[in-house]
């Protein structure tokens, strides 16, 4: 008789996980697909939105930093603060009318994606047996191709509101 190798905790985290992460993955992703359509509603050329992403990206520096953040507040906690984080940013893309705003928005979504990610990681790596883990993180990656599967929708949804829908 084979035992469960997971637990039920385990289990139901990792599907929610997957929901929550493709959500973040698809936040940080969605904006490369349609950079021109966003570029000309926000009134920027695509420099400037260029320059928005790298500075996204560089929010990714602070990343050393969620360790110990997490460690000291609770990964879950810390987890949820990065899907919050998330979605004020894309709210904050979503409504925004100027540069600027969006600059905050993309900010906030590069900020709060480690939030989710790294403390995600040491939940399930505390959580999961070796000899399992590296599956399960495994299925977690999944998200950067749903979330890739989600953008198919969301250009028909632009096409027919504009390109704010899907934030």
């Amino acid at each position: 008789m084979r035992t469960r190798v997971l637990s039920t905790e385990v289990r139901a985290a990792l599907l929610a996980v997957l929901l929550a992460r493709t959500a973040v993955n698809g936040a940080y992703r969605i904006v490369y697909p349609f950079l021109p359509e966003i570029a000309r509603g926000l009134g920027v050329s695509l420099g400037v939105m260029g320059g928005l992403l790298a500075l996204r990206s560089a929010a990714g520096l602070a990343a050393p930093l969620v360790p110990r953040f997490a460690e000291s507040l609770g990964r879950r906690a810390v987890m949820l603060v990065g899907v919050a984080g998330t979605a004020v940013g894309c709210l904050l893309l979503a409504g925004a009318s100027g540069v600027t705003v969006a600059a905050a928005g993309l900010l906030t979504v590069g900020l709060a994606k480690p939030l989710f990610d790294i403390p995600m990681q040491g939940w399930f790596g505390a959580r999961v047996p070796y000899a399992r883990r590296g599956r399960v993180l495994g299925v977690t990656e999944l998200t950067w191709a749903l979330s890739l599967l989600l953008a198919l929708p969301a250009g028909f949804l632009i096409t027919a509101t504009s390109w704010r829908a899907p934030f």
